[in-house]
């Protein structure tokens, strides 16, 4: 039996609209990867944690503000990972990691996140 292969073009399509059940607002995927896992850096501990979220990345135009967003469409928990991506949001690349800071929600602190991205070529693509 011959190897089964998706279409591109398909594949990107489903995508679209799977993340488009969740919101309506977005109009196009930008970048993607496979697979990612999110990390977090414990401060005290001075090591990075594995946060209960891995699956597909997506970085997706939206229709309204806020324009642009990164997106893990989370495999671990019904939970998904979704940042928004503005002019002052900052990341870097360490390898194996891209870098970015988050706000929490009870607090003006900000916490310093990794993404693990499966395939490196993945992460330099996205970043």
């Amino acid at each position: 039996m011959p190897p089964i292969t998706v279409n591109q073009e398909a594949k990107r399509a489903a995508n679209l609209r799977v993340l488009q059940r969740m919101d309506n607002q977005i109009i196009d995927i930008v970048g993607s990867a496979t697979h990612v896992v999110l990390y977090e850096f414990n401060s005290s501990a001075q090591q990075w944690e594995k946060r209960n979220c891995e699956g597909s990345l997506f970085v997706v135009k939206r229709s309204d503000v806020p324009r642009f967003n990164m997106v893990v469409l989370n495999r671990s928990s019904k939970e998904n990972l979704v940042v928004t991506l503005t002019s002052s949001f900052q990341m870097q690349m360490r390898e194996p990691y891209l870098i970015f800071r988050l706000a929490t929600n009870d607090s003006n602190e900000q916490k310093i996140h990794g993404i693990w991205f499966f395939n490196s070529e993945d992460r330099e693509a996205t970043s």
